[in-house]
C-alpha cells in the first residue's frame, strides 16, 4: 500500500517536488520499502524519528525540513491522482494560501462503495464544525506556518487542529472543484475511532435507556431543522450565492456529529445534547458559537424536545446554564 502511495507522487506531471518521508520508529518493513524508492530517486527522501506516535508531531517534523515554498501532504494509504500537485500549485497564491482538492472516498472494506466530495462551500465558521480536509487534499503557502503549525494530536484531531487555527487566523482556504486524491476508508480507520466530547449539553437523564428514548425523539426533526438553518444562512450569505456549490451538506446529511446523542456523565448518569469531535476547550467554545449563531433550529428545536419530555418524565432534567439562557433569551 506504502509503494502505491509513493508510485503515485513518482508519476506527478508536475515533477519538480521533493518527497520527505518520516519513519516515525516503525519495525513493519515500511523502512526498508521507502528507503528502496529513495535509492533510485533523488527526489524521495527517508527520515527517521524517535517514535511519537503521532502524525501531528511527524508532520511538523518533516515540516521543518521541507525546502519549498508550497507544501503538500499525502497519507501512507492514500493515492494522488496525476495531476494533483500541479492542481494544488496553480491555485495556492499569496492571496489564496491554502487550497483544498476534491477527493474520491473509496471504502476498502465495503464493495464497490465510493463517493465524491469537491467545490464545497467554506468559510471560517465551517472549519469549526467541519475538518474541512483530510490532509492529503491539502497544499499551502509554507509561510501560513507562521499563522500556525503542526502541534500534537488531541485524539487523532491534528489536522482539524490545524485547519480552524489557521481559518480563526483569517487564512481562506479555496476549495477547488477537481477530484486529484483517493482516500481509503476502512472500518478500523481513525476517523471512525474519534473522540467525541460535550459541546453544547441541553438536560441530563437517569439511565441509558432513558436517554437514548428522547434522543430518539429529539432526532425525529433534526434533519428538517438543519435544513431550515442552512436555507437561512445560505440566503443571508453572499459568499454562498457567489459560491460554485452550496456547502456539501446541502444535499445530503448533517456533520454526522450535528444530531442529538446521548453520553455518560452528568449529575444524574447521562448527558443529553450534541457531542463532537472536540479539539480542545477553546474550539469547543467555538463550535456552541457557531451552533447558537448558525443554527438556531437544531438546537432551539432539540432544547424544546427535551423541555416537553421532562414535563412528563420524572428522572429527565432540562439544565439551566449558560447554554440554556442563550437559547432562550
Amino acid at each position: 500500500m506504502l509503494g502505491e502511495t509513493i508510485e503515485s507522487v513518482q508519476r506527478q506531471s508536475m515533477s519538480d517536488f521533493e518527497l520527505l518521508i518520516g519513519d516515525d520508529g516503525s519495525s513493519d518493513g515500511t523502512v526498508s520499502l521507502a528507503e528502496s524508492y529513495a535509492a533510485t530517486d533523488e527526489r524521495i527522501h527517508v527520515h527517521h524519528f524517535t517514535h511519537s506516535g503521532d502524525p501531528g508531531v511527524v508532520r511538523s517534523r518533516l515540516a521543518e525540513l521541507a525546502g519549498g515554498e508550497n507544501i503538500a501532504y499525502v497519507d501512507h494509504d492514500d493515492v494522488l491522482h496525476t495531476e494533483h500537485l500541479a492542481v494544488l500549485d496553480r491555485a495556492i497564491s499569496d492571496a489564496h494560501p491554502a487550497a483544498v482538492a476534491g477527493v474520491l472516498y473509496r471504502y476498502e472494506d465495503v464493495e464497490e462503495r465510493s463517493f465524491s466530495r469537491s467545490g464545497e462551500y467554506w468559510s471560517h465558521e465551517i472549519a469549526v464544525i467541519d475538518p474541512v480536509a483530510e490532509p492529503s487534499r491539502v497544499g499551502h503557502r509554507r509561510s501560513l506556518f507562521k499563522v500556525a503549525t503542526w502541534r500534537r494530536s488531541h485524539g487523532g484531531l491534528e489536522d482539524w487542529d490545524l485547519w480552524w487555527r489557521l481559518a480563526d487566523n483569517g487564512v481562506p482556504f479555496s476549495i477547488l472543484d477537481a477530484v486529484t486524491v483517493t482516500v481509503r476508508i476502512y472500518g478500523g480507520s481513525r476517523r471512525n475511532r474519534l473522540r467525541h466530547r460535550p459541546a453544547a449539553v441541553l438536560g441530563h437523564a437517569t439511565d441509558e435507556a432513558r436517554a437514548r428514548e428522547i434522543v430518539a425523539t429529539m432526532q425525529d426533526n433534526a434533519f428538517e431543522r438543519f435544513q431550515q438553518d442552512l436555507v437561512q444562512w445560505r440566503d443571508g450569505s453572499e459568499a454562498f450565492e457567489s459560491s460554485s456549490a452550496m456547502l456539501e451538506h446541502a444535499t445530503g446529511t448533517p456533520p454526522s456529529w450535528l444530531s442529538p446523542d446521548a453520553m455518560p456523565g452528568g449529575p444524574l448518569g447521562w448527558n443529553i445534547g450534541f457531542f463532537a469531535p472536540v479539539v480542545d476547550r477553546a474550539h469547543a467554545t467555538s463550535i456552541l458559537d457557531v451552533l447558537m449563531r448558525r443554527f438556531p433550529h437544531v438546537i432551539n428545536g432539540a432544547f424544546a424536545d427535551l423541555r416537553d419530555a421532562a414535563e412528563t418524565v420524572t428522572d429527565i432534567e432540562v439544565i439551566d446554564t449558560r447554554v440554556g439562557e442563550r437559547l432562550f433569551r
